[in-house]
């Protein structure tokens, strides 16, 4: 499975998400994220980290087969507008 990413251009990642155990109703989400190709992980404290560490982990990947992108355009895309269905 070693160099699949490689071929494909895609990664797989496997999040574990959890809420820690406390009083407050309101408590974020924590988790670990795993690339299942390297094996590389990372764990994150609230969601609002999660997509910054994919991408980072993703350029990361990239950087080493020599084919950083730029997603710059994927922390800007709007959201979908539920009044047009």
């Amino acid at each position: 499975m070693k160099g699949q990413d490689r071929k494909t251009g895609s990664s797989l990642f496997l999040v574990r998400l959890w809420q820690p155990e406390s009083d407050d109703a309101k408590a974020d989400w924590t988790g670990r994220v795993v690339h299942l190709t390297s094996g590389e992980a990372s764990n994150f404290l609230d969601l609002s980290t999660l997509a910054p560490l994919l991408l980072e982990m993703l350029n990361t990947r990239l950087v080493s087969q020599n084919r950083l992108v730029d997603h710059s355009e994927l922390q800007n895309t709007p959201k979908g507008d539920d009044n047009e269905r």
